[in-house]
């Protein structure tokens, strides 16, 4: 595989669900646990050149530790004339899946695609109670959305142990309620970044013991590079 050429090359596009306990997987335990799902699925990975080749697939979005996902990508490089039969081989990955990972959609694109991410939309699950406490922080908060008033938050780097400003408003396009789910918020993503999750989490006046449920991704919007 190491010397496939790039006009033999095809790229497999594999969207996810995951969650349960495989939500507290890392970024890169989650790319491991793929891997070894592709080998023992005996789908032919391409692999990168010299001392120490590695496997050539790349979670398009990474995910926060603890975050539910019901739009998670995975793009892998193969071997073009591996991929007969889509439906065969993506029988074979699900079966070496542990619990926790199902696939939502397989398919296979020429060449080597590369997606990013334009948006993304998560849930904060609330109990009824819950959410009618912070209806007038929503609210408002839409309202400073809509009429472009500054909406600023504290980025704290752990490594470095300084803080710095962000202006939240270049990142969130909108927030809602649903008495029956709780809030969503929905993100913008830019070469500058994108908000994190506890920085979502400190704006909605939250906490991990008050959700009713994980946080959950919900939906993404992918772009073809």
């Amino acid at each position: 595989m190491d010397q496939t050429t790039l006009d033999s090359r095809a790229t497999l596009v594999i969207d996810f669900h995951i969650g349960g306990r495989l939500r507290f997987l890392s970024h890169q335990e989650t790319m491991r646990t793929f891997t070894r799902a592709l080998v023992r699925a005996k789908i032919e990975i391409c692999h990168s050149q010299g001392f120490n080749p590695h496997p050539k697939l790349t979670l398009v979005l990474p995910r926060s530790v603890g975050t539910e996902s019901l739009a998670e990508r995975l793009c892998v490089q193969v071997n073009k004339s591996s991929l007969e039969n889509l439906e065969s081989l993506r029988e074979s990955l699900s079966n070496e899946l542990p619990d926790g990972i199902e696939i939502t959609s397989f398919s296979a694109k020429d060449g080597i695609a590369k997606y990013s991410a334009l948006w993304v939309e998560y849930l904060f699950p609330l109990s009824k109670e819950e959410v009618k406490k912070r209806i007038n922080l929503v609210e408002s908060l839409s309202k400073k959305l809509s009429d472009s008033e500054a909406i600023v938050a504290q980025r704290v780097n752990r490594k470095k142990r300084i803080s710095k400003q962000i202006l939240l408003n270049d990142f969130i396009e909108n927030i809602v309620y649903n008495e029956s789910e709780g809030i969503r918020v929905r993100c913008m993503l830019s070469p500058a970044g994108t908000v994190r999750i506890e920085e979502l989490l400190n704006l909605l006046e939250l906490d991990i013991e008050t959700l009713s449920a994980a946080v959950t991704r919900l939906s993404v919007g992918w772009h073809l590079k």
